[in-house]
This record gives structure tokens, C-alpha cells and sequence, in this order.
């Protein structure tokens, strides 16, 4: 603070005019290092005036020469020895244009040179001369006549007005580039004495002082060095002078005080990195302004030099003198609220204040009375009078926004003299705030702002803390807007439905891929945007990770958006609502997503229930790489809008499964060992489905079951629990079935053949197991279709299969069609894959097979209607029947899964859905798998129920119904009824005796199966009897004859049996040979007839041969399988033991039981080992000829 109250008491006193002229001159920006210069005349001429910092040129002289009124010679166009001219060379000047005439009289003694002279010296001095500029004499002539006394002799003290003047009303800018900017409202930035940055100098960090209140721009920041001299009395005007900042009137003969302007001759050499400002502006008299327009135009001038990239975020450090900190103060205050000076706020590294009244001054009071009485505005000193509680406010203000700056704050000691008037112009109380450090100088309140040197005691103690901050500024900076960037990314929007389940349990694995993927900045990354996408099936907790994942990450966007994709109207809405919330306006989903793609700060984006097939959501992801989109879905082929990757959700383990579902069930923690077990079963019994378990575990809570007791309530009632649907804390659809019927009824709203095909597989699966399921079956079940196409539907044998059966196909098998296309299969089961209905698997050197969720089985079997439910099953039946081949049961164990599945249905209903010797000829088909499987009791179940629901005996065969006394017979051997399997297999072979000419096939087939039975049963003599008359039979069919080799193989048996080692050697040596040519060396069938030859060398006494005929077999199938599978050990084990007990004792019945054991064992595993192979070929062979089917099951078994 400049004291203006008192300086108006002293321009009062001395007569001085208060008026400031202004000079007309315009000043342009330089361009390419030249300035330009525009005014008019007193006569109202314009004229131009053109310098170079380096040259003039020419035109430029010839222009100032031809000036009107210019009485004055230019000096030489380059300085140096023996330079000539009216200024002499020892100014070492740059150049000047001096302008005669200057006083109103044209006094001699006013001559230009001594204003040359004293113009040129002074700015060489202060280090400020590039040019000076002509000026309107009018301007200058009302200054001088005012202002130089009415002794006309003291003319050089009019040239120190005439210098004051050019300073005050054109600041020069002195920068690298140079130029000129009015005093009014402007910066003006030191650097070296010649206006140029030093050489090499980066500038890091900015340093600007802003003045105090009417105070000059230059003199305010310079301290004047008396010479060692005498120093004369002064005259009161003079001391007003200084007191002004205004240059004293020197004495005539005297040399003038040395002026010290510390920002430029201390900071700028110190700080070679900075740049160096001061900041000036009109506060004295007869300006009308307030401290807010002083701040508010301060942070726009500051604002429009700190523009470029590199400068916006420069630290700065605020120097504030008296009135200037208060300016600075109200600045940040007003920058804390405005985001247009966010940056400058942020880049301030530091301030100073000296002496800034931030509780007023005593000495306003006067001021303003004064001001009063000469009419003008007393504003500015209304506010800085004592204890102004609008001053109050603004340091409340100031410290509450900026309590983490650097602030030091500076106060005089002594008083101001004014001669009549000593005060304390600012108090020690009003120039500090509270809780920050004080540090006082030993000078009054105008000498705060003015250092002598670098040895000045005052400058002393500012100084470091200049440095400090200069020190500190770029760390200090960049952690600030660090800190600001980190803000502007936390959450500002959160629009998401609602929050997390506390149910949830794992998955923490998938959450931590997917975190990491969001926030991978590498640079592949950067310039896209990001999505991941989550599929799976519904019910498995999508959205749930999602709300994992946005909660986990919300402080690291500004907007977290949550978009329902279920329809286009909901995504729509949410899109403009989400715009909506930080302040814009959508009409679309494509506004929106402009919008989103446009602003500056980073969102997350939940893409939830993106489950139409059908639909493109390409279209709703926004463009650009500030954003980040989650995707949920059923349909997995969304994956392929995934940039960072994407995960596709299965069930939980059973380890999580169990624990949510006894969160779920409310079972306290210490209580889940003893209740381990049954929490397992149920997990098990839903496929560990995570919607299903919460609700199981719900229903438990409700006290609608016990645990252990809720999977017997599973069983009947189904649909009833899996429909339950908890009154709090329910899922987006509410239960199991409705997350699945959702996606149904996308399929259902389909015109779509494609949607329609999908459908009816849907339902065919649904009818079988929901394990694996060969693709293979559809393709098996086509060919044989094509073969019974023509078989009539009438009169056939129930254990063959005929036209209505092939007709029972569904359309997207084709039947029609002249060779097997699976477009329309593979393209319905691409549409329940990709709505994560059906997962295909691939597995290695296997056929490719399907397979379900146990709950979306479930339902896919619930959600039809009775009617359709018979429509669907006959149809599955149909094609499991046709399909039915005995090579795949070795691969595919889940074959049996599937016909226990298509049993469930019970032979009174299956009886119910189509013609009854259809059904029964597809329940016949079943029987076989049950055969090879060994489910030798679930057959005889099966048997039963057929005869009890035809209402016949199970000891009277009947010509009608033969096919199924033929299994039966086959049953009852399996099941150990060896005697009762004799006598139903001699009463079938005398019915087909009777009807069936000697030569027919199936006669054929009966009399080998009798022949078996009478072996089994220990009536060797009649088997061999009966088989030899088989095999002479079949002499005329081709030696590869599978039906002629099967027979062949069951008399070698009998002759093993009875001891007749030479024929059964001679016979099943002419198998092997036949089999060894025709099957390739890992062939069951070939593996059995050798296996078949060994033992009958071993019966033979021939143990070399059969030795060497078990190690080949043995050695094979340890080649073919794992060696320590229990197929290869025991069958490596059973050989030897049978070699090494027939060596010993003979004890051949007792091996053959131990391999009969371990073939039932080996049989049940589904494990092609020698002993079971023999077993379940000979099973097969037998089956086959009961069933009529003997070429086919003895080709593919034999």
C-alpha cells in the first residue's frame, strides 16, 4: 500500500495538478523482431514510426527526419568509436529519436540534446533502452508547464518527467521478442539489462510482483542509493516526491541518487530459469474501480501470458505489495470458484506478501474523508480501513481455499514519516494471518517493496523464502495437479441400479482379470477404447461381477453409467439419462454416445443384458479411448466386441458353491462341517448354478425344508422350487426359470427358421441326459434313416426298426434330402451356444459333442406342454434309436445317461405317444445299450414293465411278441437265471422253427443262441451239436461273414469247454487269420479272437504259443491305453496268473472265474482290457442274435 490518502494530503499541499495525462500513442505487437509505432499529431497528423532492436533501416531514418517539427539528427545507425551525432558515444546507447520542441516556449535551453542525453543515460541506466519513441508534443508540453516549476532553469528535471512519462504510459516489455504494452493493466517481464533471456536459460518457474495501491509501476520495486556526497537539505516537495515514487528534484550540479530495481537486478541474475514480471494498474486518484475488478482483471492479463502448453502449468510465485496483496488474495479466492483459472490457482507455487493490509489500515480513514471532499470515489478506501469485516471475509475466504499453499507473510517495523504525519501504516496484527508464518523487516510500510542490494538485511530475509518456493515449485505443482486429475477422475456420476449382494462368494480370480484389463494403460491399449464382455449363462452372477467391478472402481472414473441392454427402449433411456446427469441433453442413442465419446474425463460404461441374438451392440459403444465398457451377455459370440479380453462365466467349485449356499441358508459358519455332506449333494443336484444355489439356500431359510430333506422336495417338485422366489434381495428376474425363459423368448419373438430350428433342438435335448451328447448321433441317425426309409411299418419284427421311425425325424435333419447336410442342425446349435444354452466341447482326437446345464436342462423340459412334451419325446427316441450303433459305446459312456434319461418317461406313457410295436422295437434298441453297459438289472426292469403294461406272461412266448422274449431270455442269462434263460430260448427256437425255413437268418440266430445257453448252462455236448449244425449252415457265406465268424467263435468256446483243444485250436486259428487280415491290430474284435486263440493252446497244452499269443495281446493294449490304467494292469495280471496256475495246478475253472470277476468289474468301467473284451463280445454277439440284428452286432462287435 502506497499510502494514497497521505500522497493526496501532499499532492494537495504543493499545488501539484493530480491530473495524469496519457499519451495518444498506439503500440502494435511486434512482428519478426520489428516494432511498430502509431499516433497522431497535435495537429491530428498520423504518422508511423518503425524500429528494429538490431537496425534502422534507411526508410526508417529518412521517415523520422522528415517528421514534422523534428529539429534533433539521428544518431549513428550503429554505435561505436568515433560515433557522431547530438548524443555523444560515452551513453552507449542503441538508438534514439529525439524530439525538439518538447516545452511550450521551444526554450534554447531546453535543447534536445540535453533531453537526449538525459533520457538516454537514465535508460541505459535502469537497463530498460531499446528505443524511445516520438511522442505528441501537446501531451508533454501540459506535463512540463505543470510540473517544472516556475524556475525555467531546472529544464533536466523536465527531462525526468518527460522519462517518467514514457514509462508510465509505455511499459516496454522486455522479453526475447520485445514489444510494447501500455502501462495500463499490464505485465512488464525483466531479463538481462538488454531485454534478452540469458543464453541457454530454460525458464521452469515464473516470478511476478504486483504493485500497491496508486503506486508506480517502475519505482514502487526501486530503492534509491544517495551518493556518498553531501547530501543537501531537502525541500518538502521534494519529500513528497519521494514519498510518491516519483523521482526528487536534483539540485543543479549534483549527481542523482543510484536507483535499485531488485526484481530485475536481483531476481533475474539469481533465477536464470525464471522469468521475471512485474504487474501494474491503475489505483491512484480519480480511478473508480474495485478490488475485485483489480483481481479479476490481474488473473485475465496473467492468464493471457501464460497460454502456451509449456507455460499453463509453470509454477508461479506471487510477490504482493501493500494493496498488491490483497489483489492477489482476492484473485485465488475468485480462481478457486471459476475453472476457467483452475491452472493458474494450481501453478502457484508461492506468494509473499508485504505488508498486505488484510485487516485494514488506520490510515485509510483520512484518506477517504479527502477523497469525500474532492469528490472521488472512495471505494478502495473504504475497504482497507481498519478491521473491515469485508476484508474479514476475504481472508476467511482466502485461507479456508488455500490452506495447503506456501504463504509467508512480511510486516514493517517502523514507522512511515511523513513529516507532518509518523504512523505504523500497517500493523503487525493486520499484515499476518493466523496459523502462518510472520517474519517482520526493519523499514517502514513504502520500504517493504525496495532492497539496496544483495546485501540489504531486508532482502536478506525475503530472499530464501523466495528461493524456496522457487525450489519447491515444480515438485510442489505437479503433485497438485496430480492430486486435482485424481479428483476430476473420482466418481462424480454414479448411475448404477443398485449395490452388491453381501451373498456374493468368489469369483475374485474373474474380477481380477477383469480390473486389470480396465486399467492396462500400456500403450496398445491407450488409444482405444476399452471392452471386456462376460458371458454365460443366466443366472451365473454376470451383473453381480459387474457391480463387483464398478464399486471396486468407482473412485477411478468420473462416471460410472449403467445401461439395461434387455431392450432398445431401456437402453435408450438409460443412455440419455446418463447424459443427463452431467449436464448435457440426448435425443438418441447416438447423442449420447457422442456425447460420452467427447468429454474429457474418464467413465465406465455397464452394458448389461446384451442378449439378442439378433441385434448389432456395435452400436451402442461409444468412439474414443477416455471410456471404458463392461459387457454382459448370454450370447457368446459379443465376445468379438472385446479389446482387452473377455470371460465366459461357468459354475462356481463346489468348494464356493457349498459356502454360498449356506450363507444363503443362514446355517451359522461353526455349524457347515457337520452339514459339509449335504450342502454337496444339493450343489451337485443344481450344477452349482449360483442363482440356484441362493435360492435353495433361501427356501432352507424360509423354513420351507431342511437341508438334507431338499433334494428328495427337488426331485418332485422341481419346477416348484426352482420357480421360488425370495421377497428380498431377488435377481433381475426374479427365479431360475425366468432367467432362462427370457432368452427363450427372444427365440420365440423370431420369425427366423434358424430361431425356430433352435427351439426343437432345445426341446430334443431336453428330453435325453444333459451331459455330452455326440454330434455324431444326428449324422448316425440320418444314414439309418435312409436304410429303413422303405421298410414298411407293417409286419416287421419288433426288434427292427422301420419307416415311422425315420419319419419321426425333425425338419432340420432333412430326411429327405439325398445326402447328410448339418447347415440347419449346426446352425440352431450355434444360436443355443451363443444365448449359453448349449456348450459345445471340442476334445481332443474325439468327435465334438453338446451339452447343457443341469438347471437349464431342467427347465427346457419343464417349459413345454404336456402335449409337446410327447411330440418331443417320440421325436428324441426316434432319433437315439437310429442312431444306436454298438462302436460307440467305448467313447461315449454317456450313452447310457441318455437312455436312462429317455426311460424316465415310464413304458405306460411311452406307450401312450404312438403306435405300441414302434415304441416297443425303440425300447428294444434301449435294451442293447443296457446290455453293453451291463445294467443287466435295469434291462430286466425294463423287460418287466413291458410285460406288464401288454398284460402277457413272461414264460409264453408268442410269435407277436418275440423280439421281446428274445431280450428276455438274454436278461435272464445276464442276471445268472441260466436254467430259466434254456428254456425260453428252446421254446423261441421251436416258434421259429415252425415259421422261419432251416437256411433263414434269424432261424440261424435262435439255434446259435440256444447253442450258447445249453453251453452256459453246462450241456456242452448239445451246444457243440447245435452250433456245428450252425457254422455248416453258414458255410456258404463269405469267410469274412460277421455272423459266420461269430459262430465260429461261440463252437470254439464249446470245444474249449469240452475239452476238444484241437478242434477249437484248428477252428479259431482260421478266425484269427480271417479277423488279422481284415480288422486293424487294436480292433476289439481282433484282439478277442486272439485272446480266444491263446486259451485254447493253453487247454491244448501248447503254453509257448499261448504265452506268446497273451504277451502280444497284453502289449497291445498297454501300448493303446495308459500302462497304469486298470484295464493294462489287470489285464497284464490276469494273463500271467492264468499262465503261471496252469503250469502249477491246473486250476483252470479258478481262472476262469478270476476272469470272469474281473471282466464284470472291467465291464462296468467301460475299460476295453482283454478279459472284458471277450466278455461283452460274446454278450453282443448273443444279443445279437436274439435281437435279429446278428451281421450288424457281430461286424461291429466280432
Amino acid at each position: 500500500m502506497k499510502l494514497l490518502d497521505l500522497l493526496f494530503v501532499a499532492f494537495t499541499l504543493s499545488g501539484v495538478s493530480s491530473a495524469i495525462p496519457t499519451a495518444e500513442t498506439k503500440t502494435l505487437e511486434p512482428i519478426t523482431g520489428t516494432i511498430v509505432s502509431r499516433g497522431v499529431t497535435e495537429n491530428g497528423e498520423p504518422y508511423t514510426i518503425t524500429s528494429d532492436f538490431v537496425d534502422l533501416t534507411d526508410a526508417d531514418l529518412a521517415l523520422f527526419e522528415n517528421y514534422p517539427g523534428n529539429t534533433t539528427s539521428v544518431v549513428e545507425k550503429r554505435w561505436g568509436p568515433g560515433a557522431s551525432g547530438n548524443c555523444n558515444q560515452w551513453y552507449s546507447a542503441k538508438y534514439c529519436y529525439c524530439g525538439g520542441a518538447i516545452g511550450n516556449r521551444g526554450d534554447s535551453y531546453w535543447g534536445s540534446q540535453d533531453f537526449c542525453k538525459k533520457i538516454l543515460f537514465q535508460k541505459f541506466r535502469n537497463g530498460s533502452l531499446h528505443h524511445i519513441k516520438w511522442l505528441p508534443t501537446v501531451k508533454i508540453e501540459y506535463w512540463v508547464t505543470n510540473s517544472c516549476n516556475e524556475d525555467r532553469s531546472v529544464g533536466n528535471n523536465c527531462g525526468d518527467i518527460f522519462l517518467d512519462l514514457i514509462d508510465w504510459c509505455e511499459w516496454e516489455y522486455l522479453t526475447a521478442k520485445g514489444g510494447h504494452h501500455k502501462y495500463n493493466d499490464c505485465l512488464q517481464f525483466r531479463f538481462d539489462v538488454n531485454g534478452h533471456a540469458p543464453p541457454g536459460s530454460t525458464t521452469e518457474v515464473d516470478i511476478v510482483g504486483v504493485q500497491g495501491l496508486g503506486s508506480h509501476p517502475f519505482f514502487t520495486w526501486v530503492k534509491k542509493v544517495q551518493a556518498p556526497e553531501s547530501k543537501p537539505r531537502r525541500k518538502f516537495v521534494d519529500k513528497l516526491w519521494t514519498k510518491k515514487d516519483k523521482k526528487a528534484p536534483e539540485q543543479e550540479g549534483q549527481s542523482g541518487p543510484e536507483e535499485f530495481m531488485w526484481p530485475r537486478d536481483l531476481l533475474v541474475p539469481l533465477f536464470t530459469n525464471a522469468r521475471v514480471a512485474t504487474y501494474s494498474y491503475k489505483s491512484g486518484k480519480g480511478v473508480k474501480t474495485t478490488l475485485r475488478q483489480l483481481a479479476e482483471q490481474f488473473l485475465n492479463i496473467l492468464s493471457q501470458h501464460r497460454q502456451k502448453p509449456d507455460e499453463r502449468r509453470r509454477p508461479l510465485v506471487l510477490i504482493g505489495h501493500s494493496l498488491g496483496g490483497l489483489v492477489i488474495q482476492q484473485a485465488l479466492v475468485i480462481a478457486a470458484l471459476n475453472r476457467d483459472f483452475q491452472d493458474l490457482r494450481l501453478s502457484v507455487s508461492g506468494i509473499i506478501f508485504l505488508g498486505a493490509p488484510f485487516q485494514g489500515s488506520s490510515a485509510a480513514v483520512l484518506g477517504k474523508r479527502l477523497a469525500q471532499a474532492i469528490g472521488d470515489d472512495p471505494s478502495l478506501l473504504e475497504l482497507l480501513q481498519k478491521d473491515n469485516p469485508n476484508l474479514h471475509s476475504l481472508s476467511k475466504d482466502f485461507c479456508d481455499s488455500h490452506h495447503e499453499w506456501d504463504f509467508v507473510c512480511f510486516y514493517e517495523d517502523t514507522d512511515a514519516d511523513y513529516s507532518l504525519i509518523k504512523t505504523r501504516v500497517v500493523t503487525a496484527s493486520s499484515a499476518t494471518l493466523s496459523g502462518r508464518r510472520m517474519i517482520f523487516l526493519h523499514t517502514d510500510h513504502s520500504g517493504l517493496n525496495k532492497f539496496s542490494g544483495a546485501n540489504d538485511e531486508n532482502y536478506a530475509l525475503v530472499l530464501p523464502e523466495i528461493q524456496r518456493m522457487v525450489d519447491n515449485g515444480p515438485l510442489m505443482v505437479t503433485n497438485r495437479f496430480k492430486t486435482k486429475e485424481d479428483e476430476a477422475t473420482r466418481n462424480k456420476h454414479w448411475l448404477v441400479p443398485r449395490g452388491v449382494n453381501r451373498l456374493f462368494t468368489g469369483r475374485s480370480e474373474i474380477i481380477d482379470r477383469i480390473r486389470e484389463a480396465l486399467q492396462d494403460d500400456d500403450a496398445q491399449h491407450s488409444e482405444k477404447l476399452k471392452v471386456f464382455v462376460i458371458t454365460g449363462l443366466g443366472g451365473m452372477g454376470k451383473t453381480e461381477i459387474c457391480l463387483q467391478v464398478a464399486n471396486m472402481l468407482r473412485e477411478e472414473f468420473w462416471g460410472v453409467f449403467w445401461i439395461d441392454a434387455d431392450s432398445e427402449s431401456t437402453a435408450k433411456n438409460d443412455f440419455i439419462s446418463a447424459v443427463a446427469a452431467f449436464g448435457s441433453s440426448a435425443e438418441s442413442i447416438d447423442d449420447a454416445r457422442r456425447l460420452l465419446a467427447n468429454t474429457k474425463h474418464r467413465w465406465l460404461l455397464i452394458l448389461d443384458n446384451a442378449d439378442d441374438p439378433e441385434f448389432n451392440y456395435q452400436a451402442y459403444l461409444p468412439s474414443g479411448s477416455r471410456g471404458v465398457v463392461v459387457v454382459t451377455s448370454r450370447i457368446y459370440d459379443c465376445c468379438q466386441y472385446s479389446t482387452v479380453g473377455s470371460e465366459v462365466l461357468t459354475s462356481l467349485d463346489i468348494g464356493l458353491s457349498k459356502q454360498l449356499l449356506l450363507r444363503a441358508a443362514n446355517i451359522a459358519e461353526e455349524l457347515w462341517p457337520s452339514v459339509d455332506q449335504q450342502a454337496e449333494d444339493i450343489a451337485k443336484l443344481i450344477g452349482s448354478h449360483t442363482l440356484a444355489l441362493i435360492q435353495a439356500g433361501t427356501y432352507v431359510a424360509k423354513g420351507y425344508s431342511r437341508l438334507d430333506q431338499y433334494p428328495e422336495v427337488y426331485s418332485k417338485h422341481r419346477k416348484r422350487l426352482l420357480t421360488y422366489r425370495p421377497s428380498q434381495a431377488r435377481s433381475r428376474y426374479g427365479d431360475v426359470y425366468a432367467t432362462f425363459e427370457a432368452s427363450a423368448h427372444v427365440l420365440e419373438c423370431s420369425e427366423s427358421e434358424d430361431a425356430k430350428d433352435a427351439l426343437c433342438l432345445l426341446g430334443i435335448l431336453s428330453v435325453l441326459h444333459s451331459s455330452a451328447l455326440p454330434l455324431q448321433m444326428f449324422e448316425n441317425a440320418w444314414k439309418r434313416s435312409k436304410k429303413v426309409i422303405d421298410v414298411s411299418d407293417t409286419g416287421t419284427d419288433l426288434s427292427s426298426l422301420c419307416r415311422w421311425h425315420a419319419l419321426q425325424l425333425p425338419e432340420l435333419m432333412a430326411v429327405e434330402a439325398n445326402e447328410w447336410d448339418p447347415y440347419r442342425l449346426n446352425k440352431a446349435i450355434y444360436l443355443l451356444v451363443s444365448l449359453s444354452f448349449l456348450v459345445r466341447n471340442n476334445p481332443a482326437g474325439e468327435p465334438p459333442t453338446l451339452s447343457m446345464h443341469p438347471l437349464a436342462h431342467a427347465w427346457a423340459k419343464d417349459r413345454q406342454e404336456l402335449a409337446q412334451q410327447g411330440q418331443t419325446w417320440m421325436s428324441t427316441a426316434c432319433i437315439f434309436a437310429l442312431s444306436f450303433t454298438t462302436d460307440e459305446y467305448s467313447s461315449h459312456r454317456d450313452h447310457l445317461l441318455h437312455w436312462q434319461s429317455l426311460l424316465s418317461i415310464g413304458v405306460k406313457t411311452a406307450f401312450s405317444l404312438g403306435p405300441k410295436p414302434m415304441v416297443i422295437s425303440i425300447f428294444l434298441t434301449c435294451g442293447r445299450s443296457l446290455v453293453l453297459h451291463r445294467e443287466d438289472s435295469k434291462l430286466g426292469t425294463l423287460l418287466h414293465d413291458i410285460f406288464g403294461t401288454l398284460g402277457i406272461k413272461l414264460d409264453t412266448p408268442s410269435i407277436e411278441y418275440l423280439g421281446i422274449y428274445k431280450a428276455y431270455a438274454i436278461s435272464l442269462s445276464l442276471l445268472g437265471d441260466i436254467s430259466g434263460s434254456l428254456q425260453l430260448q428252446i421254446q423261441i427256437a421251436k416258434i421259429q422253427d415252425k415259421i422261419l425255413p432251416s437256411s433263414h437268418y434269424k432261424r440261424l440266430i435262435s439255434q446259435h443262441e440256444l447253442g450258447r445257453a445249453y453251453r452256459e448252462s453246462g450241456e456242452v455236448e448239445m451246444a457243440i451239436e447245435i452250433l456245428e449244425q450252425v457254422v455248416e449252415a453258414q458255410e456258404s457265406l463269405p469267410v469274412t461273414s460277421s455272423r459266420r465268424l461269430a459262430s465260429q467263435g461261440e463252437l470254439v468256446r464249446a470245444y474249449n469247454a469240452n475239452g476238444q483243444a484241437d478242434k477249437a485250436i484248428t477252428l479259431m486259428e482260421q478266425v484269427v487269420r480271417v479277423r488279422d487280415d481284415i480288422l486293424p491290430v487294436t480292433d476289439p474284435a481282433r484282439l478277442t479272437s486272439q485272446y480266444e486263440l491263446a486259451s485254447a493252446y493253453l487247454n491244448g497244452g501248447q503254453v509257448e504259443k499261448s504265452i506268446e499269443i497273451f504277451e502280444h495281446v497284453v502289449k497291445i493294449e498297454e501300448d493303446a491305453i495308459a500302462y497304469n490304467s486298470p484295464c493294462a494292469a489287470c489285464t497284464s495280471a490276469r494273463a500271467r496268473t492264468r499262465i503261471s496256475e496252469r503250469w502249477a495246478s491246473g486250476k483252470v475253472n479258478r481262472d476262469l472265474g478270476a476272469r470272469s470277476e474281473d471282466s464284470r468289474r472291467c465291464v462296468a468301467n467301460n475299460s476295453p482290457c482283454a478279459a472284458c473284451i471277450s466278455a461283452r463280445a460274446r454278450t453282443r454277439i448273443s444279443y445279437g442274435w436274439a435281437s435279429g440284428e446278428g451281421d450288424r452286432t457281430l461286424g461291429a462287435c466280432c
